[in-house]
């Protein structure tokens, strides 16, 4: 590995790869090349249902932990924290999709202007480390791959955006051989958010406007383009009023619903959660193990097949956590939250 350049990478399942030569990154990294790996969706549940000997060896072998991941618990939530190892009230992404105010309406989380921290590719090009950034979605390129000096990604291959040497065969984004085309070793891993059956589903939108307690809109912070996925549902919703005066009556017809957990204020959730106040609504919903929220195309209920699955609630906000063959990795105790995972690389 001397004699090997210094290489960063975030494969997007996802990974993340770094080596570097500067401060203490340079005495933590001088002599090996580190990859980050950040797994889709992934559980303990399906951890132990699976033969997995390579990640059986690096739990006994390494630190291997459950810790919680960040709220809402969707991928762009988690994967932006761990890729600048802070939390969204100081990176500001708070969904996969965000309402802007100065615009009046839902956008998704695309411009790597919305992310306010620099990433550990940032971080690394700014020490002259190249880098590569590998991610089976291109939402995270487009976010990410700015400083990446190397990116690969199925859905920028017919659109020659990859920035790659040589020619690239990829699988479909929506196929598993893609995971296994990306992903062929690791040292750190951790994932954004567990998955879990759901059986119901709210439009919180429509269900305002039938109960005669209209709002502005309501963001479901699950959706992006990948509406094959999870048809855009998911455990979590923020909920914009029209007026202030209208928030004690939204906010009882919201509690009522079957399946809601919880209706936290727009300052309760960002307290609790760690969200940044001016990208959230004025309600944050919470949906109990087995309901999800979002557009229903004029329904405001709807029941749900034993075969979907989805996340974004508080039930799916729990993740393992693998430090295999890092040199002066932090200990076990210093790894409380999967955003942890990398954010020790550049701290001085």
């Amino acid at each position: 590995m001397k004699n090997s350049p210094p290489l960063t990478a975030l494969i997007g399942i996802s990974i993340l790869a770094l080596t570097t030569t500067h401060g203490h990154a340079q005495k933590i990294f001088a002599e090996q090349r580190v990859i980050i790996i950040m797994m889709d969706g992934f559980a303990e549940k399906y951890y132990r249902a699976a033969a997995m000997p390579f990640l059986n060896q690096m739990e006994k072998d390494g630190i291997y932990k459950l810790v919680p991941s960040l709220m809402p618990a969707v991928t762009n939530v988690n994967n932006m924290a761990i890729a600048t190892g802070t939390t969204p009230d100081q990176n500001g992404i708070t969904g996969n999709v965000f309402y802007n105010e100065e615009k009046q309406q839902e956008e998704y989380v695309e411009d790597p202007s919305l992310l306010l921290k620099p990433s550990l590719f940032e971080q690394a090009h700014a020490l002259g480390i190249k880098s590569a950034l590998l991610s089976v979605k291109q939402k995270t390129i487009d976010v990410l791959g700015k400083y990446a000096d190397f990116t690969l990604c199925p859905e920028c291959v017919a659109a020659h955006e990859n920035k790659w040497n040589g020619p690239v065969a990829l699988a479909d984004v929506y196929t598993r051989e893609v995971n296994y085309q990306l992903m062929d070793a690791a040292i750190l891993i951790t994932a954004d958010h567990g998955m879990n059956h759901k059986s119901r589903a709210w439009d919180l939108q429509q269900a305002c406007t039938d109960q005669h307690t209209p709002v502005k809109i309501v963001i479901s912070p699950e959706k992006d383009r990948y509406m094959k996925h999870h048809k855009g549902l998911g455990g979590s919703a923020y909920v914009y009023l029209q007026k202030p005066a209208d928030s004690a009556a939204v906010r009882k017809m919201l509690t009522g619903l079957k399946g809601v957990d919880a209706v936290l204020t727009k300052a309760e959730a960002a307290k609790k959660y760690h969200l940044m106040p001016t990208r959230i609504g004025d309600f944050m919903v919470l949906g109990d193990s087995t309901t999800v929220f979002g557009q229903l195309n004029g329904n405001a209920y709807e029941n749900l097949p034993d075969t979907y699955r989805s996340h974004g609630s508080t039930y799916e906000a729990e993740t393992p956590l693998w430090v295999y063959n890092a040199k002066h990795a932090p200990p076990a105790s210093y790894f409380n939250w999967n955003f942890q995972l990398a954010a020790w690389l550049f701290v001085d």
